[in-house]
C-alpha cells in the first residue's frame, strides 16, 4: 500500500519538490519562544494531550484494551474494528503534521524526505516501552526515548560512521527490545494463566 500511494504521489506531482512554504509553519518549524524553538513546543504540547487521551479518556482506555487482548476488548463489547481503524486515522493524520513541519524546517518538500526516520520512529516507540506485539502505551516514554535516541544518532554521525552502519546498529537495537519484550510478556501471560493454556491473554481455565 505505501508503495502505491509513494508511486502515485511521484505521478501527481511530476516528481518535482515544492519550496513553496507556509509563513505560520515556517514560524513553528524555525523560530523560538523565551530561548525555546516553537518546534519543542510543540511536541511537548502533543505528548501531554496524547498521554491525556490515553490515561484519560475512554477512546484511550478502549485503545489500550484492545491493544492488551483483542478477544477480551470483543467479549466486552468493545468494537475492535472501529478502534484500530480510528489508530490508524489518528497516526496518519499525525504522519501528515509531521511532514508538514518537516518539510517547513527544511524548507521545501519532496516525496522521500521522511525516509530517513521510518525506522528511528519505530525505535523510539519500541525503546519508550510500547509494544509491537499489543499492550499499553506511554507518550512519556516514547518521548524520553526519541530524545536518548536523538543522542545516539548525533553520537554515531560525529564517530564518521557511515549511514548503513547507522541503520543497521538502530535496527539491531530494536530487534534486541522486541525480542526482550516479547519474552517478558509471554511469561507474564503464562504466570497469569497457571491452570491451563492462552488465548490472545485469556487464561483458558481447566474444566
Amino acid at each position: 500500500t505505501g508503495y502505491i500511494l509513494a508511486t502515485a504521489t511521484l505521478l501527481a506531482n511530476r516528481a518535482i519538490p515544492g519550496f513553496a512554504v507556509s509563513p505560520t509553519l515556517k514560524y513553528i518549524a524555525t523560530s523560538r519562544i523565551g530561548g525555546l524553538p516553537v518546534m519543542a513546543l510543540v511536541v511537548v504540547a502533543a505528548v501531554i494531550l496524547t498521554a491525556y487521551i490515553l490515561r484519560y479518556t475512554v477512546y484511550g482506555r478502549t485503545l489500550s484494551a484492545v491493544g492488551q487482548s483483542r478477544a477480551a476488548a470483543r467479549l466486552a463489547g468493545v468494537k475492535n474494528g472501529r478502534v484500530i481503524a480510528a489508530a490508524f486515522i489518528i497516526s496518519s493524520v499525525l504522519a501528515s503534521v509531521d511532514g508538514l513541519l518537516l518539510g517547513a524546517y527544511i524548507g521545501g518538500a519532496f516525496l522521500e524526505m521522511g525516509q530517513p526516520y521510518l525506522l528511528q520512529s519505530v525505535a523510539a516507540v519500541v525503546l519508550g516501552g510500547t509494544l509491537i506485539f499489543g499492550g499499553s502505551a506511554t507518550a512519556l516514554g516514547t518521548l524520553l526515548a526519541s530524545i536518548l535516541l536523538i543522542l545516539i544518532v548525533t553520537t554515531m554521525q560525529i564517530m564518521g560512521l557511515p549511514p548503513g552502519t547507522q541503520d543497521m546498529i538502530q535496527g539491531t537495537v530494536v530487534i534486541l527490545v522486541l525480542a526482550l519484550a516479547g519474552r517478558e510478556a509471554v511469561t507474564r501471560t503464562v504466570r497469569k494463566a497457571p491452570e491451563g493454556k492462552t488465548e490472545d491473554g485469556i487464561a483458558l481455565k481447566k474444566s
